[in-house]
C-alpha cells in the first residue's frame, strides 16, 4: 500500500512486486511514472477514495440492499451521510483531492502502458465488498479505457496476475461464467445485473 510516488520506489527496490494503491498524495512526475510503472501489477483504488463524496452527495445509498451491509452498518453510514462533521476534520475534503490525483495518475499509468489492473480496496471506509469493484469499474472506463479492456483486464488479466488457469470459453476451462442480458463491451454496468451466476457448472 503505498501513498506517494517515494513510497512506490522504496517498496520496489526492495523487491515489492504488486502495488495495492496507485501513488495518490500528489501527481506523478515523469521520472515516478516510469519507476511505477516498474511494478509487476498496479491496483487502482480509486472508488476507495470517492466512497466519501459518493456518500455525502448520496449517489452511495447505504440502504442499497446491494451493498450488502448488517442493519448496524447501514445505520452507521446513514448517521454519517446525514452528519459528515462525525468524519475527522478535514478528511471529506482530503478525499475529495485524493480522488482527483489518482484519477489522473491513473489515466498517465493507463496512457504509458504499465501493468494496470481493477482493485476496489474493499473493506476500507464506506467501500462495500462486492460493489465496489463495479465502481471501479465505471472509473476506469471514465479514465479512458474501452468497456472491452476494463472487462479483460477485471477478468483474465486479473487471472493472469493471480496465476489461476482459466478466463476463456474453452473446452476444459474452469466453468465459471456470468450471464448477462446486456453487451457489457457496450458498457460495464450490464454486470451489475447478472441473469445467472455459473460457479463450477452450477447455474445460480
Amino acid at each position: 500500500h503505498v501513498d506517494t510516488e517515494e513510497d512506490a520506489r522504496d517498496a520496489l527496490e526492495h523487491g515489492t512486486a504488486v502495488l495495492a494503491h496507485t501513488p495518490f498524495a500528489a501527481p506523478l512526475t515523469d521520472e515516478g511514472l516510469v519507476a511505477v510503472g516498474e511494478a509487476r501489477t498496479i491496483l487502482t483504488t480509486i472508488s476507495a477514495f470517492s466512497a466519501v463524496g459518493r456518500l455525502l452527495d448520496g449517489t452511495l445509498d447505504p440502504g442499497d440492499p446491494a451493498l450488502g451491509l448488517t442493519p448496524a452498518q447501514v445505520e452507521s453510514w446513514a448517521s454519517v451521510a446525514a452528519n459528515p462533521g462525525l468524519l475527522l476534520p478535514g478528511w471529506a475534503a482530503a478525499n475529495a483531492e485524493w480522488t482527483e490525483v489518482v484519477r489522473g495518475n491513473v489515466a498517465a499509468l493507463l496512457a504509458s502502458g504499465a501493468p494496470v489492473l481493477a482493485g476496489s480496496d474493499a473493506g476500507y471506509l464506506f467501500v462495500p465488498h462486492g460493489t465496489a469493484l463495479h465502481d471501479e469499474l465505471d472509473e476506469l472506463v471514465a479514465a479512458g479505457l474501452s468497456p472491452h479492456e476494463v472487462l479483460s483486464m477485471a477478468t483474465a488479466g486479473a487471472r493472469a496476475a493471480l496465476e489461476i488457469e482459466g478466463g476463456t470459453l474453452t473446452p476444459g476451462a474452469p466453468a465459471d461464467l456470468l450471464v448477462l442480458e446486456e453487451d457489457p463491451d457496450v458498457s460495464v454496468r450490464a454486470l451489475r445485473a447478472p441473469l445467472w451466476v455459473v460457479r463450477a457448472g452450477t447455474a445460480y
